[in-house]
């Protein structure tokens, strides 16, 4: 479950640019449609990333988003705003509505 946090935190950038924010005093937050969310677990930053509950971010009634787990394959699969994302653990590629894209790391633990 930790390796799908923290990469789905990636895929995260990709559908929300801009909507971490950060604070002085509570660490690294995330707003929705302007409105701050509190998860827990709590955003992080892991080697200079910010990782993200991709779960509850997705699925949260603002975006009404579905996340999915296929153990067999190792693939997470998110539907969000129209969006298509597959990709699967310690992987640097991710297909979002069909088309490849490269990530600059990808998380393997």
């Amino acid at each position: 479950m930790k390796r799908i946090y923290i990469v789905c935190s990636f895929i995260f950038m990709f559908l929300f640019m801009g909507a971490a924010s950060a604070s002085a005093n509570s660490g690294p937050g995330i707003k929705i449609d302007g409105q701050p969310r509190v998860y827990d677990p709590p955003c992080q930053i892991v080697a200079g990333r910010t990782m993200i509950p991709i779960r509850y971010v997705i699925e949260d009634p603002a975006l009404q988003g579905t996340v999915g787990w296929n153990v067999q394959t190792g693939e997470v699969n998110i539907l969000c705003r129209g969006k298509h994302f597959t990709f699967k653990i310690s992987s640097s590629t991710v297909i979002v509505d069909g088309e490849k894209i490269t990530l600059d790391v990808a998380r393997n633990n």
